[in-house]
Order: structure tokens, then C-alpha cells, then sequence
């Protein structure tokens, strides 16, 4: 569900104020308490302290997340720990700010489907959760309490600003279509461009498209009828085509009708523009077989000023603990930096490679059943993925755009909030003590 206008602009008058409290502080928070020594502040985030000690134990808190056998020198690591507490606090200053309240009960209802998902009793998955993490209940619900409100955030800081567009989704169920060999029966009228370039020939282009809407609407949308009523028109039964061997195009124009629509402006190539009239779908009752698979996933960004090299080092040693046969689930809680899917132990659901697109893909379609990727460099970061399962799926049109719009949509809405997280922490006040 889309946010509310007024919510959204909280978050944006919050973002605001945060940034604007960075330019006028000088010389530290003005509201730190009389009575606290200068020299216990550890660290300053706009308009926050953060004492020596809290900030120990935030970092030290961090430090779970960072694998076995990963040899960074001592103060690269503790940048690294100490980037995410700011991050941390600058999240949790927006969060105040605009008064977000995840409810106990959302909190209970996330867990429950965590629980469910991964078979387990709820005091079952609060034990695993302390043994992966280190987190006991009141801190593992905490987390799940965050990622939530990170999650309201997400949706009202970036979301409103992401449209799909009918053409997105268009063009990525023509690209399906292309994929999976669907036939159509096509019959195509061609009308030749008038003389002269694009802008003298515009007027004649639109009476012509006008002369055939009439002679369509005239002979009940038959294409051959509605050709003899055209002066110059030249129609053609063009049988049943394959649209992964036509060109794209005409592929893109044609998936996305149904059978017996015609499409609503012409396919303009060098012949002519082309008025096309499916006549008779057959891909499998109009359905699209998707291949999906139970997928899991840990994820180390790089998409966030995050060091390159340090992430691959942290990959791959993740890598060789998942090959000396550590539990998936329990390194995805203790080390992913996708904040929603790590507290599920990196629980993707039943996703689809046509939904993640490039190397995802095709480690998804080639992993067996149980199968464990090598990382994986995305724009994302570096993934590491467990394959549960396979099966195919049959969906309907509508079920299919009503997916790929929410999966465009995802992948959208991801990489503008990996910018705004950027942009929030170019921003932001910070004083390191």
C-alpha cells in the first residue's frame, strides 16, 4: 500500500529538519545535558549525543554481523562498524521525527509469519535467533520492529516519487512472450507513409489514421473490410506467428493484446505503418509458464559507499563457512545487510529469475534443488544464494503484469532508497569523538 500524501511529506519535512540541523550545528548539540561530561560523548549525529559507552556496545552489537576468518586491520574495521551506528541513529532521528508506531501487534504478525516460514514454534525462533545473533527476544523483536519501520520509511520517503508505466510492463511481457515462443494468428493492414519527412507528412499520417479508425468502426473492427474502404491500404492474413522470431516491435505491440483486439496506434517501419489484428492467441490458454524457485539470499551492499574489496573479502569468507557446512538461515541473520529478508534467515519466498533479471537468473535456473551460489557482484552488492526448490507456475495476463508491475516497482523503489540513504548521511552532522 502506497503512503498517504500527509505521511509522505512528513517524511520529507523530517529529512528536511535533520538537514537542516547538520548546517546549524557548530560546535555540538545545544540540548547535551549540564551534567554530562564533554568527554563521554563519544559521538554526535545532528542533534544527538551518543556517550562513549553506548557507542562501545552499538559497536560491538555491529560486530556480529562481520564473518569468521575475515582479517581486516583494526581501524578499517571499526570505520566500517562505526558508518552503520550513524546510519543507525540517523534512521532512528527520522523515525522519531515523523512519529512512526510499529504496533505490538505488527511486530507479533511478522514474527508468526517468520516463524511459519521457517517451521519452527516462536520460542523456537527466539533460541535460534539469540544462538545466530546474539540477540535475546527483546532485541530480536526490536529488530523486526525496525526493519518494519524502516521498510513505512522506504515507502514514504521514496515510494511516491516511483511510477511504472503500462509501457514497462508492456515491454517486459513482450520480452516473456519472446522468450517462451507464444504464436499468434495476425493479420496486418498496411498503409504507406505519405510523401515528405516526419513533420510535412504529420497532418496526412493523422487523417489516414482517422480514415481507418472510421472504416474499422464501419465494418465491425474486420481488418480486410476496413482495407477496401482505405484508399492504397494493402491488407494480409499473416497466419500464426512465432514472436520470438518476429521483430521486436512488432513483438512488443502484439503480447500485450488479447485475441481479437487490434492495437490502438501502428507499427511504423519502412513499409508503411502496419495496423495489426490478433485474431488468435496460443500460448497455453493465454497463460505464461514462469520457472520460480525457493530462494534464500545474503546480501553485502556496495551501493552505499561501502568498500568494495572490504565486501568481497566479507563474501567470500562467508562463502567458504557456508562450504565448511554453517546452517544458511543462521549466517543470513547474522550477517546480510538486506535489513527485511535477514531476520527471516535470508528468505526470498518463491521468487522468479525473469523477476531478478541477469547473473540471479541464471544461478536461480542452474542451481539444484538444495544448490548454494558462489557470490554473485550485482549493482547491489554481492549475493550469495540457497535454491530450496524448483517448479513452473501458470499465470494469467492479468496475474502476470499485476507481478512484474510490483517487481519493477521493487527494484525501483530499492535503488532510490540506497540513494537517498547516501545522500541522508552526506548530510547529516557528525562529530567523532
Amino acid at each position: 500500500m502506497k503512503p498517504t500524501h500527509t505521511l509522505t511529506l512528513a517524511f520529507a519535512l523530517a529529512a528536511i529538519t535533520l538537514s537542516s540541523s547538520a548546517q546549524n550545528l557548530t560546535f555540538g548539540p545545544a540540548t547535551t545535558p549540564q551534567s554530562q561530561p564533554i568527554d563521554e560523548i563519544g559521538l554526535v549525529v545532528n542533534d544527538e549525543a551518543i556517550t562513549r559507552r553506548q557507542l562501545a556496545q552499538e559497536i560491538e552489537a555491529e560486530r556480529r554481523s562481520v564473518p569468521k576468518g575475515l582479517n581486516l586491520p583494526d581501524a578499517e574495521l571499526r570505520q566500517q562498524l562505526l558508518e552503520r551506528v550513524i546510519m543507525n541513529h540517523i534512521l532512528s532521528q527520522i523515525e522519531k521525527r515523523v512519529g512512526l508506531n510499529i504496533s505490538d501487534d505488527e511486530v507479533n504478525a511478522a514474527i508468526a509469519q517468520i516463524a511459519n516460514r521457517n517451521r519452527l514454534s516462536e520460542k523456537a525462533l527466539y533460541a535460534q535467533a539469540q544462538k545466530d545473533t546474539g540477540l535475546d527476544r527483546e532485541a530480536f523483536r526490536e529488530q523486526i520492529r525496525r526493519t518494519l519501520a524502516q521498510d513505512q520509511m522506504k515507502e514514504g520517503m521514496v515510494g511516491a516519487d516511483i511510477t511504472i508505466s503500462d509501457q514497462q510492463v508492456d515491454d517486459y511481457l513482450a520480452k516473456l512472450a519472446r522468450e517462451q515462443g507464444s504464436t499468434m494468428h495476425v493479420q496486418d493492414l498496411l498503409i504507406p507513409l505519405p510523401a515528405g519527412d516526419a513533420k510535412t507528412r504529420a497532418a496526412a499520417v493523422d487523417e489516414k489514421i482517422r480514415e481507418v479508425a472510421r472504416a474499422l468502426q464501419e465494418s465491425g473492427q474486420n481488418l480486410g473490410q476496413a482495407g477496401a474502404r482505405v484508399s492504397g491500404a494493402r491488407f494480409n492474413d499473416l497466419g500464426n506467428l512465432n514472436l520470438a522470431t518476429i521483430p521486436p516491435r512488432f513483438a512488443r505491440a502484439l503480447a500485450k493484446l488479447g485475441a481479437g483486439d487490434i492495437v490502438e496506434s501502428p507499427v511504423v517501419d519502412d513499409d508503411g505503418m502496419h495496423f495489426l489484428k490478433v485474431v488468435a492467441k496460443h500460448n497455453a490458454g493465454e497463460n505464461y509458464t514462469l520457472n520460480e524457485a525457493d530462494v534464500s539470499h545474503i546480501l553485502l551492499r556496495t551501493n552505499d559507499g561501502r568498500d568494495d574489496a572490504t565486501q568481497k573479502n566479507r563474501i567470500d569468507a562467508i562463502y567458504r563457512e557456508l562450504q565448511g557446512g554453517a546452517d544458511f538461515a543462521s549466517l543470513a541473520r547474522r550477517y546480510s545487510e538486506d535489513g527485511q529478508s535477514a531476520a527471516k534467515g535470508g528468505d526470498l519466498g518463491w521468487v522468479s529469475g525473469e523477476s531478478l533479471g541477469g547473473e540471479l537468473a541464471q544461478a536461480i535456473t542452474s542451481l539444484p534443488d538444495g544448490g548454494i551460489s558462489k557470490p554473485i557482484r550485482t549493482p547491489y552488492g554481492y549475493h550469495i544464494l540457497l535454491v530450496r526448490s524448483h517448479r513452473q507456475s501458470n499465470k494469467s495476463e492479468d496475474m502476470m503484469r499485476q507481478q512484474i508491475k510490483q517487481g519493477l516497482y521493487s527494484k525501483a523503489i530499492e535503488e532510490a532508497w540506497q540513494q537517498r540513504l547516501q545522500a541522508l548521511r552526506r548530510e547529516a552532522y557528525v562529530d567523532i569523538r
